[in-house]
Order: structure tokens, then C-alpha cells, then sequence
């Protein structure tokens, strides 16, 4: 049987960026001292956000740093917490006493008052053993958290030396809500000054044309009645059309047709045309601007109608 009179270790988790697990001997020489820890401590990182009132952490292992770690050193307490902050933003979640049994180790953990408290009961010390604490609930302990990396810390309340056992626990990440989406059904007829957006009719200055090569051209000015929050602006100077759409921009020469993806800083192999004094752009690289797949765009060849099925922001709900 273990010695009553063992000492309390007492560990911070920090939530932090990677998983890897720290060792004694890094503890003993960023610090320098001559303390070592008696564990190693591991868990992959939990990735967390700050709308979640509460999530599971990876599994803790525990494991001695040398033989006998855990006949002379029976009990551990763990407590999150922020590096440089006073405040407690996690803590556990209440756990009645757990027993664990791996082997000839046999030891039980508990949570109290948002504490993680790990008591080693039987061990083997001709043999390094390890246990491991399953995935634990975590909940905040604040109203507003501080999204700041964290650590898994080791002290011994015999010397108050603070040793590092995990350089990361887990990572807090602001909560950025996804923009609602709405479908967006477009049909368009070949040659024809109407075109059908959500089953509402809007009317074109010129219509879509099927070029020389057998594509689909559209006027560009009228992309913007087609697809909402699609802009579209006219460089005289320059003689420069260019369409902004979320992030991309796209700069198309009126004199040579030539299409400029901004963005990936490349030429689309095909051009633009201008036709009765209008410009128009291929169907497909239009829809590569507006992330529409291949598969939400239809063609009836019979009735010359390409039509699109797909969704887009709906800005109106952010």
C-alpha cells in the first residue's frame, strides 16, 4: 500500500495551440532548478469556441517520470488556467470519485470545486506505469472568456516551483457565425431580353448569345440583376470592365477581351466579346467568380435555356 503522507501536486491546464507533451527534464532546465517532476502529462488539443458554454477535453495521460513516481507522489490536483490572468474563465465539471484500474496501477480521480484531483491507491515500483483520465467535461466559469492560449502547468506545494508538463491543453477561438443561405434559381434564354431570377421575371438591355465557339455569353452589365452582391464598375480610361464579388475581382479589357483573375493572378484562357456595344463574359467563368458548381448548371440544347440551382449569402439575415 502507498504512504498517507505523500505530497499534493497541483497542475495547470492552459489551453494552447499544438499537442505535445512536455518532460521533467524541460521543466527542470527552463526553470533551473533542480526539482523534477515525477510525471509526464499528454493530451491532443481540443479545439473550443467561445459560443460553447461547454465541451470534452482529450484524454489525459499520466505516466511516471521514473519508477517509484507514484509511491512516493500519490495524489495531483489539476485547475485551468489563463497564463498572466487572475480570473478563472474554465473549470471543470463536477465528477464523482472515478476509480481506474490498468494493471497492477490502480488510483481514482474526482473533480471538486472545478479541480481535476487524480489519487494514486496501488502501484508497482519496479515499473513505470501510466493511467489515463477519459475525456473530461470543461464549462466556463465567466460570462466572457479570454481567447488566449493556455498550458498544462505542474507545481509541488513543497517548493512552489512551477513546471510545465503540456505546453498546450486547448484553444479558445472566437465564435463566427455561418452567413445564412437562400437559394438563387436562375433561368436564362438564349436571345431573349427576359430572364426568370427566383421565378420573378427581370428584363435584360441585350440578351444571352451563344457564341461562334458554342458558349454561352452573357452581358456582363446585367450580372448584377443576375447575382446579388455582384458589382460591376467601368474604367473609361483604361477602357477596363471590373467585376468585384466577395473577395474576387476580376479585370476585363474592353480592346482585347482579355479576362484578369486578380486574385489567383492569372489570364482565363477564354476572352470576353463586345457585341452591339455591349460586353459579354462566359457563362463558366462567371460562375467560377460566384462558386456555383458545375453540377447547379443545366443546359436544355432543345430549348437553348441554361439554368442554375444554387444558394448564395443571404446578407439581409447577418
Amino acid at each position: 500500500m502507498l504512504e498517507k503522507n505523500s505530497r499534493l501536486y497541483r497542475c495547470i491546464m492552459r489551453y494552447d495551440v499544438f499537442s505535445t507533451a512536455a518532460y521533467a527534464g524541460d521543466a527542470k532546465e527552463a526553470h533551473g532548478n533542480n526539482v523534477m517532476a515525477p510525471v509526464t502529462v499528454e493530451a491532443d488539443r481540443t479545439e473550443a469556441f467561445t459560443n460553447q458554454e461547454q465541451f470534452q477535453v482529450e484524454n489525459i495521460i499520466i505516466t511516471e517520470a521514473a519508477e517509484k513516481m507514484f509511491s512516493e507522489n500519490q495524489q495531483y490536483c489539476f485547475f485551468i488556467k489563463c497564463d498572466g490572468i487572475d480570473r478563472i474563465d474554465y473549470v471543470f465539471e463536477e465528477k464523482e470519485k472515478t476509480e481506474i484500474s490498468e494493471g497492477t496501477l490502480k488510483a481514482e480521480y474526482e473533480v471538486r470545486d472545478g479541480n481535476l484531483v487524480v489519487t494514486i491507491t496501488d502501484s508497482d515500483p519496479t515499473k513505470v506505469e501510466s493511467l489515463s483520465i477519459p475525456g473530461l467535461m470543461v464549462k466556463k466559469n465567466m460570462p466572457y472568456v479570454i481567447l488566449r492560449m493556455h498550458s498544462l502547468y505542474l507545481s509541488s506545494d513543497a517548493n512552489e516551483k512551477i513546471m510545465p508538463v503540456i505546453p498546450e491543453f486547448f484553444n479558445i477561438e472566437e465564435y463566427v457565425p455561418p452567413t445564412p443561405q437562400k437559394p438563387l434559381d436562375i433561368e436564362i434564354r438564349m436571345n431573349e431580353k427576359t430572364l426568370l431570377v427566383n421565378q420573378q421575371k427581370k428584363d435584360l438591355k441585350v440578351p444571352a448569345y451563344i457564341s461562334d465557339t458554342g458558349a454561352i455569353m452573357l452581358p456582363v452589365r446585367e450580372l448584377t440583376e443576375i447575382i446579388p452582391g455582384m458589382i460591376v464598375l467601368w474604367e473609361n480610361e483604361k477602357k477596363i470592365t471590373t467585376i468585384l464579388y466577395d473577395v474576387d475581382i476580376l479585370d476585363i479589357s474592353a480592346e482585347t477581351g482579355e479576362i484578369k483573375y486578380l486574385r489567383e493572378n492569372r489570364i482565363f484562357p477564354r476572352r470576353a466579346e463586345m457585341k452591339d456595344g455591349r460586353m459579354f463574359i462566359n457563362l463558366r467563368d462567371m460562375c467560377k467568380i460566384c462558386r456555383i458548381r458545375d453540377n447547379e448548371i443545366i443546359w436544355d440544347a432543345t430549348e437553348n435555356v441554361v439554368t442554375i440551382n444554387t444558394f448564395v449569402d443571404d446578407n439581409s439575415k447577418k
